[in-house]
């Protein structure tokens, strides 16, 4: 442990605690070491030692309200949004706070404990809805948000429009072809759209429901109106021409899998520009560098973890 900058672990404190692993007894053997603990709920607190998925933080810190949905679905209560989200906003939130303590080990020479709570992390990530709450009592739920936002059925999909200003509404208005029932006086202003949402957006869906979702996006992108198009997976790998110009996605040849494709990284760096040189390792394949060369055993005693199948 001498020799590391940085220990990451996702164990539960009491583990940890267990086989001597804390921050404290390792900063003796290396006072530079910068530790990063990833829990459920963080170091300390009742919910110290709870155990918990990516299902369970979701519905935690409120996720579950906000999933978007279309019209007929508006009675359904919360659900886990698709993915693994709330495991990348852990990820993100234990990355960033571990390169902010590596910057400040360069100034002060000692590192320290970094106490990433994953519900928090979470919570982070939803602040907008939070502080609405929180400033104005609003409540932000899967059918109703303060910014005029619609997820809408298209002949092939969804789409969404935000229609957060008086300008976005009526030039949607004129991109329907200006229907009877969008002079309800309940439609006037902003409040009243939103208000009136799911009735409106119902009306809405009757519009977008013929169109294929990139000839509806095109439309109201023309028009100046905020729209994107709800993409899958296929979308993104076989049809999204931004991501083929960019080259987001990678082919590598694994040697157990064969070809597989694999997403990229999100950001370009003119010097010093991101490649693929390795495919995910096999089971086993760094066994010899981590024993031997990290953990101190010899050659020989690999050979007999391997015999006694302790690897």
């Amino acid at each position: 442990m001498k020799w590391a900058d940085i220990l990451v672990e996702d164990k539960p404190p009491k583990v940890m605690e267990e086989l001597g692993l804390t921050y404290h007894s390792l900063k003796l053997v290396n006072p530079k070491l910068i530790m990063t603990s990833i829990t459920p709920f963080g170091q300390t607190g009742p919910y110290r030692d709870y155990k918990a998925y990516c299902l369970n933080i979701s519905h935690g810190a409120g996720a579950g309200y906000l999933t978007p949905v279309d019209s007929s679905e508006a009675e359904l209560g919360p659900i886990k949004g698709g993915g693994f989200f709330d495991d990348y906003c852990n990820g993100l939130s234990a990355a960033a706070a571990t390169l902010v303590a590596l910057y400040s080990r360069e100034m002060t020479g000692e590192g320290q404990h970094i106490d990433v709570s994953e519900q928090e992390a979470s919570i982070a990530y939803d602040r907008v809805e939070i502080g609405m709450f929180a400033s104005d009592g609003f409540i932000n739920t899967r059918v109703q948000t303060p910014k005029g936002t619609a997820l809408l059925p298209c002949r092939d999909g969804y789409v969404l429009i935000a229609m957060g200003e008086d300008r976005h509404w009526k030039a949607l208005v004129k991109v329907m072809g200006n229907p009877e029932w969008t002079g309800d006086e309940r439609l006037k202003d902003r409040e009243g759209r939103v208000k009136h949402s799911q009735e409106m957006n119902s009306l809405i869906a009757e519009w977008t429901k013929p169109f294929c979702k990139e000839e509806i996006y095109h439309k109201l992108a023309s028009a100046g109106i905020p729209a994107g198009v709800v993409r899958s997976q296929s979308d993104l790998i076989e049809h999204d021409e931004q991501l083929k110009a960019r080259g987001f996605f990678v082919e590598i040849e694994h040697p157990e899998a064969g070809k597989l494709i694999y997403p990229s990284a999100p950001y370009w760096l003119s010097e010093t520009p991101w490649r693929l040189e390795r495919s995910a390792p096999t089971i086993g394949q760094h066994n010899e560098e981590v024993y031997t060369w990290l953990l101190g055993y010899t050659k020989e005693e690999l050979v007999m973890l391997r015999e006694a199948r302790v690897i």
